[in-house]
């Protein structure tokens, strides 16, 4: 179906006197209102409301979002300052960001951290953690919360567990999402394990070229939802050694790294300090970090 643009009289989520006053300001259309500047939409609506507005707009218009002012940008922190630095304040909104190492443990450790400090910060906040792999445990996130000054109920009244377990399920995490995480103020998405989802060993070709089109579709839609709705999207995965150059790598890369905005490789340095490899806009960098069982953190 082709999206019409159309004039804000007939959009239900105005009143009569906000249609008259955005007349006013040249504003006749839905697009002409999913255009105008910020601060002249901010006249008109409340923060919550005008968020309301523009994200039923978005949806109505494939590839297309409004670009999010620097205030409405949030950043969650990794534990490590100087990660932190580098990232550009934190893990931000707006994007996927890969957390990727060869074994489970460090990446699931960094995620869980890092979502145990978004729920700490922000009351508000509500995450969907979408389970392929089905290897999510609520306690060790609860135990872990308990350094973090969270409750059990503060973790897992915020936090809904889906659980596909076929391709076809793996596509309804966006009709949860915006049955359930949409309308709120701030949100995350927490992707378990995708490459283990995604299985490409098949004895017929056609099957793992449908598996591959389906992943290049889901981190599309992913990547589109983060950028369109202002959330935080953290995508757990496996590393792979690149035969030609013995190079280390995300997994399945080639197939979905165009939809990555940043990824954090965790590697084990022979010292048992860890490195954290920061790949974003062609640009990478290192950084040092220690672990401990609270998450990771700057070496002293």
């Amino acid at each position: 179906m082709t999206w019409q643009d159309s004039d804000i009289d007939r959009l239900a989520l105005l009143t009569k006197e906000q249609v008259e006053e955005l007349k006013k300001e040249k504003i006749y259309t839905s697009l002409q209102l999913l255009l105008a500047p910020s601060h002249l939409l901010e006249k008109h609506f409340g923060k919550e409301e005008l968020a309301t507005v523009l994200s039923m707009l978005q949806s109505q218009v494939n590839g297309f979002y409004r670009i999010l002012g620097a205030h409405d940008i949030v950043r969650v922190s990794t534990g490590s300052k100087s990660l932190d630095a580098k990232l550009g304040g934190g893990i931000t909104s707006g994007q996927i960001t890969e957390i990727c190492s060869e074994q489970r443990y460090p990446r699931t450790l960094f995620c869980y951290s890092v979502l145990l400090r978004f729920l700490r910060e922000h009351e508000d906040a509500r995450v969907l953690y979408n389970d392929p792999s089905t290897k999510f445990r609520p306690e060790k996130l609860c135990e872990l919360g308990s350094h973090y000054y969270l409750s059990q109920r503060e973790i897992l009244d915020r936090i809904l567990v889906f659980r596909p377990y076929t391709i076809i399920q793996q596509m309804e995490i966006f009709e949860i999402y915006d049955s359930n995480l949409k309308a709120s103020r701030n949100k995350l998405i927490m992707v378990d394990g995708l490459g283990d989802f995604f299985k490409f060993a098949a004895e017929k070709k056609n099957i793992i070229y449908h598996k591959i089109r389906a992943m290049e579709n889901f981190m599309l839609r992913l990547n589109h939802l983060a950028a369109r709705e202002g959330t935080i999207v953290l995508l757990s995965n496996s590393t792979i050694e690149r035969f030609k150059d013995k190079t280390i790598v995300p997994e399945s890369d080639k197939i979905i790294g165009e939809s990555i905005k940043t990824n954090i490789l965790l590697h084990r340095r022979e010292d048992a300090t860890w490195e954290a490899k920061v790949m974003s806009s062609g640009e990478s960098c290192s950084v040092q970090l220690s672990l401990s069982e609270y998450g990771f953190g700057d070496t002293i």
